[in-house]
């Protein structure tokens, strides 16, 4: 197993094409690439349709499968707010590759693991992992991951949502050698790779865990007895200057996703933020369902947090897998991470590279990310999050 990355800020896609496709022929040292994912931001929008005949006639025929994106990362290189083409290509032997696009109601509805092993055209014995790149506007990612999980329990998801775009239609989305303007395209990787996911929500606990006592949907009415927003406030009055300031920029609730955990800290969480505080009940919402006896931490987020967590995540890595395992990585960042959350450009990639040494990795800003949490099978839709993906070529 083989894979490359390269980046190109040029103007014109014609040269950004060639510059990126020449630096992939160079790490690949003659091997004709099998997969090739491409993210784009929208100063190429004009030219969309041509990008996947501009790629397999520089690169040769292969699988074409990628998106638009606010901001494109490739070769340790992550470019913001400008013009960008992030190209990662991959020598997969003994890998079947299996690439896909569905309308958006149609994924989100589809049912059991017979049904989306015909639609995918995989044998689920097989299936290693699945990468996926939605629309947003057009694409229920949360019902659709849910689908997937229930029918298809054993293989990885992780992925990215596009961005770059404003409305439906706008966006990008290439598969099976054709443009895309809504729904979901992605592929999945069958055979002999392992496919690990590392999820950096950059947040950190504050507070104590405490129980859900009262919940309806997604409305906490009770925590340890007593009404959340009361909790919030003593919380908020024994803190120090610094979070108070971040509770003013989002206050955000843990969910705890192991029900068998009996301590807690930083990445057993499923983070979502507080939408919705009542007055009138001292109740709190939060993005997602709650339930009574759950388990819940109150969290912060900035930049000091989540370079903390991302390197948390990336050591243990290191250590379990060994940090020259993996073939090649894939970075989906949220929109809210890059140099508006650290003030310089390349954090994450380079936090990768350091710690797990200079694999080649790519990947792109997006409205959102798709993977598990620390510990869990459940993929999750995030935010604020980076979601890596990491290839190994030994098989399950």
């Amino acid at each position: 197993m083989r894979w490359a990355s390269a980046i190109s800020a040029q103007l014109d896609l014609d040269r950004a094409v060639d510059e990126a496709a020449t630096l992939l022929e160079h790490q690949l040292r003659g091997e004709r690439p099998e997969l090739l994912l491409a993210f784009v931001t929208a100063t190429h929008a004009a030219r969309y349709g041509e990008l996947n005949r501009l790629l397999t006639d520089r690169l040769g025929p292969c699988v074409v499968v990628g998106t638009s994106a606010g901001g494109v990362i490739g070769d340790g290189i992550e470019l913001e707010d400008t013009a960008g083409l992030a190209l990662s290509a991959a020598v997969l032997p003994g890998v079947e590759l299996t690439p896909f696009h569905m309308i958006g109601p149609e994924a989100a509805l589809l049912d059991g693991a017979e049904r989306w092993e015909r639609r995918l055209g995989v044998d689920a014995r097989d299936l290693r992992a699945i990468l996926l790149l939605p629309d947003p506007f057009t694409c229920n990612v949360q019902a659709m991951l849910r689908r997937l999980d229930a029918a298809l329990p054993h293989a990885t998801i992780i992925g990215g949502l596009a961005s770059g775009a404003s409305g439906p239609g706008e966006s990008a989305l290439w598969a099976q050698g054709e443009l895309y303007r809504d729904g979901v395209v992605g592929v999945a990787l069958s055979g002999v790779v392992r496919v690990d996911t590392l999820v950096a929500q950059g947040c950190r606990p504050v507070g104590e865990p405490l129980f859900v006592t009262r919940a309806h949907q997604n409305v906490i009415l009770a925590l340890d007895g007593q009404r959340p927003a009361e909790v919030v406030r003593a919380m908020v009055d024994a803190m120090s200057d610094a979070d108070r300031r971040l509770v003013l920029q989002g206050l955000y609730v843990g969910l705890v996703t192991q029900p068998d955990q009996t301590s807690y800290g930083r990445g057993d969480f499923l983070i979502r933020n507080v939408v919705g505080v009542s007055p009138d009940t001292g109740s709190i919402a939060v993005g997602a369902l709650v339930h009574p006896h759950q388990v819940v931490q109150f969290h912060l987020h900035d930049a000091d947090s989540s370079r903390q967590d991302l390197r948390e995540h990336l050591t243990r890595y290191a250590t379990t897998q060994g940090a020259t395992t993996a073939a090649g990585a894939l970075v989906f960042s949220c929109l809210g991470r890059g140099v508006r959350l650290y003030g310089a450009p390349n954090h994450d990639s380079d936090a990768i590279r350091e710690v797990l040494g200079d694999i080649p990795l790519a990947g792109f800003f997006g409205n959102g990310e798709i993977g598990p949490v620390a510990g869990s099978r459940t993929t999750y839709l995030h935010g604020f999050t980076s979601a890596i993906a990491l290839f190994r070529g030994n098989g399950p």
